[in-house]
């Protein structure tokens, strides 16, 4: 048995996650949580480790879902994924606690159809297949193809920002006898690490448009402080808890070290933690509906930094 799951990245310069659910015909439920993401941007590359949430509720057999769907969109197409310790998380918590930072008031394949197959991936208990999508004729081709090979149907709305964009669709398989077990037990899945270039700071957060209300928390590792960053955070519906130089946790400090040795990461000497925050995401007073672009803090100095 496998958990399937569909995810988004960007194929183009320019995630929050999609609402996780079971397959057609499950008789029980999967409840989402709040969505935690550790970012890491220097110098025009993004490490970006994402980890959500969610609580299984059998149905009357006592059985778990044979597969379960997740979708995130991503800047640009990952040239590397990894799979993390979950605990990074409840270290970097708990160091930020410890620290109590004041608020400022500074604001491969042939195309077909429009998508591309491109070369599969393989990574922990994750099974990666990448699909480039473009256009009109892409999201439908994309659509057929997730439900052809039991992805489950995603809103043709949901889609179209990103096949504007030429974005690369990730569907991923999780093996149940590497995965249920840390899905039982810690009700969630390792966190999934994705590599990529991108101009901007991002977490895809539009793509879950019309999936109900959701809290974000987002930290992120710089080399300096982001010019502007509470404005941009704002502008979002989103805010900044405070920006702190500070000593990675060690868990978090060896991501660091792996992305180097994976090639493209240069690793950040004296970091610079962001906590940014959303509450309440989607629901009556930020709905995605009214958002244009998806999130992204621009790291252009300020006279260059476009709307």
């Amino acid at each position: 048995m496998k958990w399937r799951l569909a995810l988004a990245a960007l194929a183009a310069c320019t995630p929050v996650l999609a609402c996780i659910h079971p397959p057609a015909g499950y008789s029980g439920s999967v409840e989402q949580g709040g969505q935690e993401a550790i970012v890491f941007w220097n110098q025009g590359r993004e490490e970006l480790v994402v980890k959500n949430d969610f609580r299984i509720v059998p149905g009357p057999d006592g059985g778990l879902p044979g597969r379960i769907a997740w979708v995130i969109p991503l800047p640009a197409a990952p040239d590397h994924y990894a799979v993390e310790d979950v605990e990074i998380f409840r270290e970097m918590f708990q160091a930020w606690q410890e620290r109590q930072p004041p608020l400022k008031n500074d604001s491969k394949g042939l195309p077909r159809n429009g998508i591309e197959i491109l070369e599969a991936v393989s990574v922990g208990e994750y099974e990666i297949q990448p699909i480039r999508a473009t256009g009109e004729e892409g999201a439908k081709a994309l659509g057929e193809w997730l439900a052809e090979n039991g992805f489950g149907e995603i809103p043709a709305a949901n889609m179209a920002w990103y096949v504007e964009r030429s974005w690369v669709w990730l569907a991923v398989e999780v093996s149940a006898a590497r995965g249920e077990e840390s899905l039982v037990r810690n009700g969630s899945l390792r966190p999934l690490r994705v590599s990529f270039a991108t101009a901007d700071i991002v977490y895809p957060v539009l793509f879950s448009a019309g999936k109900g209300s959701f809290d974000v928390s987002l930290y992120v590792v710089t080399a300096e402080e982001i010019e502007g960053v509470h404005a941009a955070a704002r502008s979002f519906g989103f805010s900044v808890d405070g920006e702190i130089p500070m000593a990675l946790p060690d868990g978090v400090e060896a991501i660091q070290r792996r992305a180097d040795q994976e090639g493209a990461w240069k690793p950040i000497r004296t970091p610079v933690v962001t906590r940014i925050v959303g509450r309440g995401v989607n629901g009556e007073r930020n709905r995605l509906s009214s958002w244009t672009q998806d999130f992204r803090i621009s790291t252009a100095p300020a006279g260059e930094k476009g709307n």
